[in-house]
């Protein structure tokens, strides 16, 4: 088995705890502020709704900026992995040239070193595809995988257009249509994401065909055991 071919459960849980723990800081701190402001609203300290309005705004702000910072971290770290992962079979492959690394140069200096590509210089699809390819297994058969294209899109929405859904990413179909239509993403969605790559990999592990240890059990499965 190729270090490429490994999903390090421990290492990636860790990452995914910090995200956790990021978010509830943040929400507790957000909430204590949103309580104070209700007190500060009924004993009649705003002078005005645009005053009570405005103060709110901070808080909220605030965690829905750490629910998008965390979303592009979740992205990032799947895409990480994934590059990983395809690293071998980009290597193999025939079909994508090179220069893949120094060996392949035949002159080694500044000018042909910015030649050097990269497995991360491939298209998302392309990726997945080398995945795919290499395992025998069709990734949107793996769990949570189908979730994490979404969030990848959600993602690249917020990047991009500010949140506004491509068109086709819109059920025109739909009786309940309207538009425009953005992506948001609440903190109990966030947490529902964390929780959600954390399976993706548990899940891609076995697809591997690695054996889950029970010294592998991530942090989040450690605390769901525990509680």
């Amino acid at each position: 088995m190729t270090q490429e071919r490994t999903v390090n459960l421990v290492t990636i849980g860790i990452q995914l705890k910090l995200l956790k723990n990021f978010l509830n800081c943040v929400s507790v701190e957000a909430d204590r502020e949103l309580s104070s402001i209700e007190e500060r609203r009924l004993a009649g300290e705003f002078q005005s709704l645009g005053d009570f309005e405005q103060a709110v705004d901070y808080p909220i702000a605030r965690i829905e900026i750490a629910a998008r910072a965390i979303a592009y971290e979740l992205v990032a770290l799947v895409e990480g992995e994934l590059h990983r992962l395809a690293h071998g079979p980009w290597l193999n492959s025939t079909v994508h040239k090179g220069p893949k690394n120094i060996q392949e140069l035949l002159d080694v200096n500044p000018e042909t070193l910015t030649k050097l590509r990269m497995v991360s210089d491939l298209p998302f699809d392309e990726i997945v595809k080398l995945i795919e390819t290499s395992i025998g297994f069709s990734l949107c058969n793996v769990e949570g995988w189908n979730e994490i294209r979404v969030l990848r899109n959600a993602v690249n929405s917020l990047k991009h257009r500010r949140g506004l859904k491509h068109p086709r990413e819109i059920d025109w179909r739909s009786k309940d249509c309207v538009v425009p239509q953005r992506y948001r993403i609440s903190r109990e969605e966030t947490v529902e994401m964390i929780n959600t790559v954390d399976r993706f990999f548990r899940a891609l592990k076995g697809v591997l065909g690695i054996p889950l240890k029970q010294l592998e059990l991530s942090p989040i499965e450690q605390e769901k055991s525990s509680s």
